[in-house]
């Protein structure tokens, strides 16, 4: 089989497809569990663990990374509440800090301090707001999902404190080239460079995903029928679809996207980024540039009056055979 016949193979450009979705997925979970922001912590359970250090350790937290979390404050033992959801917030309640394991449907766990806006308001009911959830499921989370995080400075290297449960590491970011690109945790609620990220979140979500999919369907039908004869444009296409589904999945599981991806430059002391991105979002850039240069440098195709195998108005007729 010839590399031409290939690279129009059907098959391969949607197997291609599969492949760059499950890369983005892929990393976007590999984000969520080992990348950290203040709002989005990581955490590591005190099981059979000597210390917190160790337990941060076990889930891949080296020790430089610990030790600039530690600088920042950003590292924060978890310990059981005795808060009830119908209770009402208060001035005492103002700057604590509460982080929820799992339940929310958000792409890992959260964390929320309260705050005087707060004050006068029941709790399940501020939790709810905060997380997306309805105050019945607060009241449950609650019981044994939500902890109480306490970030007076301590020794990370020390043994548990008999009311510890965990740990909350809220800082965490992996430098790749230094200056240039780094590995961070950031969630899109909107489109690209976060259009519309504060609309309400059903009108959002149900907006970008109606968009979504429907560009999917139209892409999907575009390449199965072979709209073009250009194979370039066909893998343009099949990566702008594997990119549109990758978020288009993030959207639909957890309301936003998932980036990680940070490329940046410090000049004169000051860092001047790009947005930060995902797989999906290079599959889509890539796609789109692909197609514009197939647009501006293509050869046009030959009019049937000049092709080679016609012969010119202008020229006389073929000499009859002998």
């Amino acid at each position: 089989m010839s590399l031409r016949t290939l690279a129009n193979s059907r098959w391969l450009i949607f197997g291609f497809v599969l492949v760059l979705l499950a890369a983005d997925l892929w990393t976007k979970q590999w984000a969520a569990r080992h990348l950290a922001s203040p709002a989005h912590p990581m955490l590591a359970w005190r099981g059979q663990q000597p210390s917190p250090a160790a337990a941060l350790a076990a889930i891949g937290v080296d020790k430089p990374a610990l030790d600039q979390a530690v600088d920042h404050g950003a590292v924060a033992r978890l310990r059981k509440t005795q808060l009830r959801g119908d209770q009402v917030v208060n001035a005492e309640l103002v700057g604590v800090d509460l982080v929820v394991a799992e339940g929310i449907g958000l792409p890992g766990p959260r964390r929320l301090r309260l705050g005087r806006v707060h004050v006068g308001e029941v709790l399940h009911q501020v939790l709810a707001d905060a997380w997306r959830i309805d105050s019945s499921t607060a009241d449950s989370l609650l019981l044994d999902k939500v902890w109480q995080a306490s970030f007076r400075p301590f020794d990370v290297a020390q043994p548990w404190q008999p009311e510890d449960v965990g740990v909350a590491l809220l800082d965490r970011d992996i430098p790749l080239i230094d200056g240039y690109l780094r590995f961070v945790y950031a969630e899109n609620k909107g489109a690209a460079w976060s259009f519309l990220e504060s609309m309400p979140t059903a009108f959002r979500v149900g907006l970008f995903a109606t968009i979504s999919t429907i560009a999917s369907l139209g892409m999907a039908f575009w390449l199965w029928r072979r709209m073009s004869t250009s194979a370039l444009m066909a893998w343009s296409v099949a990566a702008i679809l594997a990119g549109a589904l990758g978020n288009l999945a993030n959207r639909v599981n957890y309301t936003v996207v998932i980036d990680f991806i940070y490329m940046y430059v410090v000049v004169d002391g000051k860092t001047h980024g790009w947005p930060v991105y995902n797989v999906a979002d290079i599959g889509i850039s890539v796609g789109v540039i692909l197609i514009g240069l197939e647009s501006l440098f293509a050869r046009p195709p030959a009019s049937v009056g000049n092709s080679p195998s016609d012969p010119s108005p202008d020229a006389p007729p073929p000499a009859a055979a002998a």
